[in-house]
Formats: C-alpha cells, structure tokens, sequence
C-alpha cells in the first residue's frame, strides 16, 4: 500500500480555527476580489508561515477577539500564505503577518 503525498505542509490548528471556530471566510485569489468589493467593512488576514513568522498566530488569535467585541461590523476573511504572498504586493506591504 502507497503512502498519499502531498507537497501541502499541514495547516497550524490556529490558522485553521480561523475558518472552521470563528467564520472566517477562507480566501484564495480566486475570491478575493469578491470578498474585497462587497459592501461594508472587511477584515482581511494575510497569514505567513508560523514557523518563520511567529507573530501569524499572535494574528490568529488577535483577529477573532476583534471580531467578536465589533460583532456584525465586519466581514472576516483569512488568506493562507502561499496567497498571502501572491496577493501581498497588491495591497502595499511586504512584512508579515498583515491585516
């Protein structure tokens, strides 16, 4: 029997809490301008490696705690880093992570 490979590191329980405990919407460059144009106020997480960039899951835990004192003020929405990279320059900033 093989082995399933996957080059998909697997996703820190943080980063995923995100989506599957709090609702964040899980964005890729394929929805991001439709999460991004709808009306009202957005917050928009761009996650990093936590490995490298520790503060990610200081995000992760910071983002839903906003969310839940501005209830119904805001989308939530979380991009997961190889998006984060692509959409990065786009929005104008180059240190991780970003919100």
């Amino acid at each position: 029997m093989s082995a399933l490979l996957t080059d998909a590191p697997a996703l820190h329980p943080l980063l995923d809490q995100l989506t599957s405990r709090h609702g964040f919407a899980r964005l890729d460059l394929g929805t991001l301008d439709a999460f991004a144009d709808a009306p009202g106020h957005a917050l928009l997480v761009f996650t990093e490696d936590p490995v490298r960039f520790k503060e990610t899951l200081d995000l992760a835990v910071i983002a839903p705690e906003l969310a839940k004192v501005f209830a119904g003020r805001f989308r939530c929405g979380v991009l997961l880093p190889p998006d984060s990279r692509k959409a990065a320059a786009r929005y104008g900033f180059a240190r991780w992570p970003a919100s």
